[in-house]
């Protein structure tokens, strides 16, 4: 009985995983550390991207790329924010420059949001199109 109660309690745990690291963001590495990736860790998941918008300024003689947009956190559980990716592309979808945007909040709890803004010296001048996605984990 002992045996399958911890069994139990142990598939729990992996099953809930998502949940468990939503709820409390440091257990993601725990899980990682055993090999087993938490959502709350995988680039956002759960959370929106929504209402980017870019704006060329020039701000004393220098151009900036001024980008704005709001994260959203529409499931029922808090979720860990990670960091935002923003990308230029030229015509043919090329990349031509990428950056990190640090998240405005280290978590949202459920049906929270927050909107974020970056500032971008010198963009590109052949850069036709703008991505933001949230950065993966880890290297790269």
């Amino acid at each position: 009985i002992t045996v399958a109660v911890a069994a139990a309690a142990a598939a729990g745990l992996v099953a809930a995983r998502d949940e468990i690291a939503g709820a409390w963001p440091p257990t993601a590495r725990l899980y990682e550390a055993v090999g087993l990736a938490a959502g709350a860790a995988e680039e956002g998941r759960g959370l929106l991207i929504r209402d980017v918008a870019s704006k060329r300024v020039l701000e004393g003689g220098v151009p900036i790329l001024l980008v704005r947009g709001a994260i959203e956190n529409p499931t029922g559980w808090r979720r860990a924010v990670p960091a935002i990716r923003a990308a230029l592309k030229g015509e043919t979808g090329a990349e031509l420059h990428r950056w990190t945007i640090t998240a405005p909040a280290a978590a949202l709890d459920a049906g929270q949001s927050t909107t974020f803004e970056d500032r971008l010296a010198r963009p590109p001048s052949g850069a036709t199109s703008l991505s933001v996605r949230f950065a993966a984990a880890g290297p790269g």
